[in-house]
């Protein structure tokens, strides 16, 4: 639930925005009115692009959720989990990443939005403060114990 509501705000807040991706940026820097930068028409990202305004990351909104509920359902911010990944070139090669902590999580979600070509590493950064911020005002509000009596 507070990964959804962590993407309803990104979402949000990437159409109101409308900022444009690097793959954007890069090719067509000589359009963007700034004659101390120049446009790279060749350049790629490392991954497929989303068809969606770049900010804020969209990952980093609902990692920074879901690594926040993680750690107030374990009532710990060490995790120890292995998430399952496998190369999509060729759908065999093991790439199952290991997180100690939900620290670790964050992180490893900011670097790899930020060198897969996707996104600045601002909106990866304000896009995992998003989550994180949503998660503390649902956890605060919502899922509070019962009382029995």
């Amino acid at each position: 639930m507070m990964g959804a509501d962590a993407l309803i705000g990104c979402f949000d807040g990437k159409y109101h925005f409308a900022f444009w991706r690097p793959v954007t940026a890069i090719r067509s820097a000589d359009t963007d009115g700034n004659s101390e930068t120049s446009s790279d028409p060749t350049w790629a990202p490392l991954l497929v692009t989303p068809n969606h305004p770049e900010y804020p990351s969209a990952h980093g909104s609902i990692t920074g959720a879901e690594a926040d509920v993680f750690a107030a359902l374990l009532g710990t911010k060490h995790i120890e989990v292995n998430i399952v990944g496998f190369n999509p070139a060729d759908g065999l090669t093991d790439l199952t990443r290991h997180f100690e902590t939900t620290s670790d999580l964050r992180h490893e979600v900011v670097d790899a939005r930020t060198w897969g070509g996707l996104h600045y590493r601002f909106s990866t950064v304000r896009g995992e403060d998003m989550g994180h911020r949503t998660a503390k005002w649902a956890l605060e509000r919502y899922f509070l114990p019962v009382d029995r009596d």
